[in-house]
């Protein structure tokens, strides 16, 4: 059996091709102690309002693709749908 944890994930900044120059969107997951970050990190996480992570994550957006939501429904993000649980090998 193979046990996967998914943390939750939380939005720090959508990246656009008029302001950044490409189509992204950058997040973070787990808990992180203030006092470890640098204060360019820390000021990333206040200035979009989210507690600090464990790391910052880009996903880049391909032109055609919409955007998947923006920083103030980060929740919609991802689906809360509970998964699937197979007890047999297929």
């Amino acid at each position: 059996m193979t046990v996967v944890e998914l943390l939750p994930n939380r939005i720090t900044q959508v990246k656009t091709d008029e302001r950044d120059g490409y189509r992204a969107v950058q997040v973070t997951y787990g808990e992180s102690r203030p006092q470890l970050l640098s204060k360019a990190i820390a000021g990333h996480f206040a200035k979009s309002n989210v507690a600090p992570g464990k790391a910052l994550i880009e996903f880049r957006l391909a032109k055609a693709e919409a955007p998947i939501c923006s920083p103030a429904r980060s929740s919609r993000w991802i689906d809360s749908a509970p998964a699937r649980r197979s007890t047999s090998p297929e």
